[in-house]
């Protein structure tokens, strides 16, 4: 199966950590001291899903015939009940950031493609080819600055917090 690209498995992990790990570190950092955890159980469940993610990725790599909509309704699952288990804030607050977190990854998927296809138009046709997770990269990085800055980085009201202790 990877005979023709053999490093295509190593591409389809770093795939899927730049696809996900960015929003899960934006989504704990604007919510600190909104966790429902302590910090040890958050990130163990930040280590469950990121690896849920991989292996979902490459669950679709070894089956092409999978059915891909079913396995993106259970990632978009995973993450709506990872962000409803790991904060404890107001329904409406998390709501809004499954709402735009789904709007700002669609934005890096596309964004990364657009670029990949300008630079190098013979990739884009390769599934997870390691120029599109650098391009990708690329627009997470000019994206999420500016979204915690408009958008997250007042999200939650810092007077109180509500973080378990270890």
């Amino acid at each position: 199966m990877f005979a023709d690209r053999p490093y295509q498995l190593w591409e389809s992990i770093l795939y899927a950590f730049v696809s996900s790990f960015p929003f899960v570190l934006l989504v704990l950092y604007s919510f600190r001291g909104h966790w429902r955890f302590s910090k040890k159980v958050t990130l163990a469940l930040v280590g469950f899903i990121l690896t849920f993610q991989m292996t979902l990725t490459l669950f679709e790599q070894y089956w092409p015939s999978a059915n891909h909509l079913f396995t993106n309704i259970t990632r978009s699952a995973f993450y709506v009940i990872f962000i409803f288990t790991v904060l404890k804030e107001h329904i409406g607050k998390l709501v809004f950031t499954v709402l735009a977190l789904s709007n700002l990854s669609d934005f890096a998927v596309f964004g990364g493609r657009c670029m990949e296809a300008t630079f190098f138009p013979e990739y884009p046709e390769l599934k997870y080819h390691f120029t599109f997770s650098l391009f990708m990269l690329l627009v997470l990085a000019a994206e999420l600055p500016i979204i915690y800055l408009l958008v997250f980085r007042n999200i939650c009201t810092r007077g109180e917090t509500t973080e378990s202790e270890d």
